[in-house]
Protein backbone atom coordinates (compact mmCIF):
# COMPACT_ATOMS: atom_id res chain seq x y z
CA UNK A 1 0.00 0.00 0.00
CA UNK A 2 1.10 3.44 -1.11
CA UNK A 3 -0.56 6.39 1.13
CA UNK A 4 0.91 9.62 -0.87
CA UNK A 5 -0.71 13.03 0.22
CA UNK A 6 0.67 16.32 -1.75
CA UNK A 7 -1.02 19.35 -0.98
CA UNK A 8 -0.66 22.59 -3.35
CA UNK A 9 1.18 25.21 -2.74
CA UNK A 10 -1.33 27.25 -0.80
CA UNK A 11 0.16 26.10 1.73
CA UNK A 12 3.63 26.00 3.25
CA UNK A 13 6.21 23.18 3.01
CA UNK A 14 4.89 20.47 0.66
CA UNK A 15 4.81 17.54 2.87
CA UNK A 16 4.61 14.04 1.96
CA UNK A 17 4.25 10.79 3.66
CA UNK A 18 4.62 7.37 1.90
CA UNK A 19 3.86 3.68 3.53
CA UNK A 20 4.27 0.58 1.78
CA UNK A 21 2.80 -0.91 5.18
CA UNK A 22 -0.87 -0.38 6.70
CA UNK A 23 1.62 1.50 9.66
CA UNK A 24 -0.44 5.04 9.55
CA UNK A 25 -3.87 4.87 8.58
CA UNK A 26 -5.25 8.13 6.40
CA UNK A 27 -6.38 10.33 9.06
CA UNK A 28 -3.12 9.98 11.04
CA UNK A 29 -1.33 10.80 7.72
CA UNK A 30 -4.13 13.77 7.35
CA UNK A 31 -2.76 14.66 10.23
CA UNK A 32 1.03 14.76 10.19
CA UNK A 33 0.60 16.69 6.37
CA UNK A 34 -1.49 19.10 8.30
CA UNK A 35 1.19 19.19 10.82
CA UNK A 36 3.63 20.23 8.24
CA UNK A 37 1.92 22.77 6.42
CA UNK A 38 2.36 25.11 9.23
CA UNK A 39 6.26 25.11 9.07
CA UNK A 40 8.41 26.79 6.39
CA UNK A 41 7.66 28.37 2.87
CA UNK A 42 5.57 27.22 -0.12
CA UNK A 43 9.11 26.34 -1.63
CA UNK A 44 9.75 23.88 0.93
CA UNK A 45 9.58 19.91 1.68
CA UNK A 46 9.10 17.92 4.48
CA UNK A 47 9.05 14.06 3.24
CA UNK A 48 8.62 11.22 5.74
CA UNK A 49 8.71 7.38 4.41
CA UNK A 50 7.96 4.08 6.57
CA UNK A 51 9.14 1.06 4.40
CA UNK A 52 8.67 -2.28 5.34
CA UNK A 53 12.24 -4.22 4.88
CA UNK A 54 11.55 -6.81 2.20
CA UNK A 55 13.66 -9.34 3.92
CA UNK A 56 12.91 -9.00 7.55
CA UNK A 57 9.06 -8.01 8.00
CA UNK A 58 9.48 -7.13 11.77
CA UNK A 59 12.05 -3.81 10.90
CA UNK A 60 10.84 -0.90 9.12
CA UNK A 61 13.06 0.93 7.98
CA UNK A 62 11.68 5.11 8.86
CA UNK A 63 13.36 7.98 7.36
CA UNK A 64 13.04 11.79 6.78
CA UNK A 65 14.40 14.81 5.03
CA UNK A 66 13.49 18.64 5.13
CA UNK A 67 14.47 20.86 3.02
CA UNK A 68 13.90 24.89 3.94
CA UNK A 69 15.37 28.21 2.40
CA UNK A 70 14.07 31.50 2.91
CA UNK A 71 16.76 32.86 0.11
CA UNK A 72 19.22 33.83 2.95
CA UNK A 73 19.54 31.29 4.64
CA UNK A 74 19.37 27.52 4.19
CA UNK A 75 18.22 24.31 6.33
CA UNK A 76 18.30 20.65 5.56
CA UNK A 77 17.63 17.79 8.05
CA UNK A 78 17.66 13.75 7.32
CA UNK A 79 17.51 10.69 9.12
CA UNK A 80 17.16 7.30 8.66
CA UNK A 81 17.11 4.11 10.98
CA UNK A 82 15.87 0.62 11.29
CA UNK A 83 12.85 0.04 13.56
CA UNK A 84 11.36 -3.04 15.29
CA UNK A 85 7.61 -2.88 13.94
CA UNK A 86 6.56 -3.90 17.41
CA UNK A 87 8.05 -1.40 19.42
CA UNK A 88 7.44 1.72 17.61
CA UNK A 89 4.64 3.65 17.20
CA UNK A 90 5.13 5.58 13.43
CA UNK A 91 2.28 8.26 14.19
CA UNK A 92 3.44 9.19 17.59
CA UNK A 93 7.41 9.40 16.23
CA UNK A 94 6.50 11.53 13.12
CA UNK A 95 4.63 13.78 15.00
CA UNK A 96 7.69 14.44 17.67
CA UNK A 97 10.00 14.64 14.40
CA UNK A 98 7.64 17.48 13.23
CA UNK A 99 7.71 19.31 16.63
CA UNK A 100 11.70 19.27 16.12
CA UNK A 101 11.33 20.18 12.47
CA UNK A 102 9.32 23.29 13.20
CA UNK A 103 11.83 24.75 16.38
CA UNK A 104 14.92 24.63 13.84
CA UNK A 105 12.72 26.26 11.28
CA UNK A 106 12.16 28.79 13.94
CA UNK A 107 15.60 29.16 15.53
CA UNK A 108 17.34 29.30 12.38
CA UNK A 109 14.56 31.82 10.32
CA UNK A 110 13.50 33.75 13.11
Amino acid sequence: MNNTINKSTNFRAKTIINTNSNSLNKEQIKTLTKMGEKIGLPSDTIKFSLMQNEGNNKLLTVSHHAKFNDGRHSLEAHQSKNVLVEKFNPFEYIKSKMDSLKKMYEQTFS
